[in-house]
């Protein structure tokens, strides 16, 4: 038997991007390297998807994201607040 599954995961982040990699020069490096940046909320958006789907890696263009009780380096701290699943079976 094989049915079609649709699992939705959702998660909610605190993350925090310090200041240093949220400059004019800094967006305009990331730009270089990605995409064209409208707005801040962008470049969290961007954190916070990598986090969904690998959790505490390397993300690029920023680097290392950490969990915040992690005493490891990093460049980006994030804090899952919540999560909610359900799925549909075609």
């Amino acid at each position: 038997m094989k049915k079609t599954v649709t699992a939705t995961i959702t998660k909610e982040f605190e993350i925090e991007i310090p200041d240093e990699h949220l400059t004019p020069e800094s967006i305009a490096e990331f730009e270089q390297s990605f995409w064209s940046v409208t707005n801040i909320d962008e470049l969290f958006g961007y954190a916070a998807l990598q986090i969904a789907q690998y959790d505490e890696h390397f993300v690029e263009g920023f680097g290392q994201a950490k969990g915040e009780y992690s005493k490891a380096e990093r460049v980006i701290t994030f804090k899952e607040n919540s999560v909610d699943t359900e799925y549909e079976v075609a």
